[in-house]
């Protein structure tokens, strides 16, 4: 079947009470005309106790999208034909979610109109409407069609999926530049995933109509497939491969996992992808959007030269899906292994690893708060390349060459959290393989007193760890002094948090910082350097005295 770009009539200017009357303009009474390709917005103001109301040109099978936003009332949207009759009424988008949205599609052409008031008020003021008017072509789940994009260069598609399915949208030709998915209420679908084959995936989360916007170069031609999952799933665990051969298009598995495992999926499957879905990974109720913004969280790990192996950290219970999708209508031979336990570093010796070529591997240890731990990574024909994430997922430390004489990696860290700890391999660039080495010690501290001068002496790029007693608010004075390098030292308290800090300079050979101890505990010291000696003196230094 091919399609056609249908061209959209204009939105008429605000009318009276009565009628549809208005300019002949467009959206508000500008030249502002919606064209299917994006969201058309304008300012507008809503006379309190008097609803707006906006004229539609609509043809035979055309769909809108209309969100009505503002802080000044509650806002209603609806939609009556010529003779008043309403075709469709929200007031909430969701729960919680004051917009008004309106998603409906228009089985005869003819003049509408858009109303917009105050919820359960006369309350009025400024607000926002912006609306998308295209012409959809209507699709069935698993039918292929060929669409022609004309000049526009995008083409519209609606179709109806159940509720919680696997939909799978394919590009045969490459010729789609990009595509865009919307769900029964109008949101864009932000978790869609790629593959290989040139297709998206994604979650139907209600059942409804769903659209698709693809994009693609002047008078090319692509398909589109919508496929089911397999409704009976296969249940996942830990150990031998689960084998699954079958004509559908679509083989889903489902597995259970706990707060903090780190899960690893391995999938052999010819002519076929594996998903990972990231909804089905939720994050702990303490950790907002804006947080996750700020800090990395532990990604989903995934090889780049051997498809279908996935690393993923869990950050609540919950059911995993994933989805091993093949090639249409061909059937699909796969081999799904979860492994649910890593390597363990050893404490204080030696662990080794053989890492393939762009592949990468991932052990744990067990850590504690407050210890001062010492990480080394040594690989003869790879660049050496370490991630360490805490126990939240959070990723803390990235360990790369020592120096430009060799290959290796070494740090030293202090953990703040106690729990599990995970450390991905890799080499840089991803681009060398081989055997490889690890090394995991935890670093001991030596005693500092107080009112002693403490002699120590460094190492090329070195470290020392002392350690002291201290009150809650005892005032201290730190003084380290070397004539050799200049020093660097940071003060931790007893679970690992940075207290304070003092950042050696060039040309200086003395730091000090004074401060009021925050609890009763035991605190470290940690410092940095080259190599050389240096003095240490812990002070008592208590201004209110």
């Amino acid at each position: 079947m091919i399609l056609t770009v249908t061209t959209v009539g204009s939105i008429l200017g605000q009318g009276g009470q009565s009628g549809f009357g208005g300019g002949a303009g467009g959206f508000g009474g500008g030249n502002i005309v919606p064209d299917g390709s994006a969201e058309t917005t304008e300012t507008l103001i809503l006379t309190p106790g008097q609803p707006s109301e906006w004229g539609l040109e609509i043809e035979e099978g055309e769909t809108v999208f209309v969100t009505v936003t503002t802080v000044n009332f509650d806002p209603e949207a609806w939609i009556v034909d010529s003779e008043e009759n309403e075709l469709i009424r929200n007031d909430d988008i969701v729960k919680g979610d004051q917009r008004s949205r309106l998603v409906h599609t228009f089985d005869k052409e003819g003049d509408y109109k858009i109303m917009v008031g105050s919820f359960e008020s006369k309350l009025g003021g400024q607000y926002e409407m912006s609306i998308r008017k295209f012409k959809p072509e209507l699709a069935e789940l698993n039918e292929t069609k060929k669409q022609t994009p004309e000049e526009s260069g995008y083409q519209w598609v609606r179709f109806e999926a159940p509720k919680e399915t696997t939909l799978l949208v394919r590009i045969e030709g490459r010729s789609a530049r990009d595509a865009e998915f919307y769900d029964t209420l109008g949101n864009e679908i932000e978790d869609v995933g790629t593959n290989y084959l040139d297709g998206w995936v994604f979650v139907s989360e209600t059942e409804g109509f769903y659209y698709a916007k693809f994009v693609g170069s002047d008078e090319t031609s692509y398909e589109f497939s919508a496929l089911t999952e397999v409704q009976k799933e296969t249940v996942l665990e830990k150990g031998p491969s689960h084998h699954n051969s079958t004509s559908d298009a679509i083989v889903t598995y489902s597995f259970a996992a706990s707060t903090g495992d780190l899960i690893q999926l391995e999938s052999e499957a010819r002519g076929a992808s594996t998903y990972i879905f990231h909804k089905d990974v939720p994050l702990p109720e303490a950790m907002d959007k804006e947080e996750i913004k700020d800090e990395q969280i532990m990604p989903i790990w995934s090889r780049e030269k051997y498809g279908g192996r996935k690393t993923i950290f869990v950050r609540k219970d919950t059911t995993i899906k994933v989805s091993v999708i093949g090639s249409i209508n061909e059937a699909i031979e796969s081999a799904v292994t979860l492994t649910k336990t890593m390597p363990a570093m050893r404490l204080n010796a030696s662990s080794s690893g053989n890492l393939k070529v762009g592949d990468y591997d991932t052990w744990e240890f067990e850590g504690r708060a407050g210890d001062v731990i010492r990480l080394t990574g040594e690989a003869a024909t790879f660049d050496f390349n370490m991630h360490v994430y805490d126990p939240d997922g959070r990723d803390i430390e990235e360990l790369c060459d020592i120096s430009s004489e060799n290959l290796n990696a070494s740090d030293e860290m202090v953990l703040t959290k106690t729990g599990k700890y995970f450390v991905i391999i890799h080499s840089y660039g991803n681009g060398g393989g081989g055997s490889y080495s690890l090394g995991h010690s935890i670093l001991p501290a030596k005693n500092l007193a107080f009112e002693t001068v403490q002699t120590g002496e460094m190492a090329d790029d070195g470290y020392d760890i002392w350690s002291f007693g201290g009150k809650k608010d005892q005032t201290i004075l730190i003084s380290m002094r070397s004539t050799d390098f200049s020093p660097s030292f940071y003060l931790y308290k007893a679970n690992g948090e940075v207290l304070n800090f003092s950042f050696g300079r060039s040309g200086s050979d003395q730091k000090t910082i004074t401060m009021k101890l925050p609890e009763d505990g035991t605190y470290k010291i940690l410092i940095r350097g080259d190599d050389g000696k240096y003095k240490l003196k812990l002070m008592d230094f208590d201004f209110a005295s």
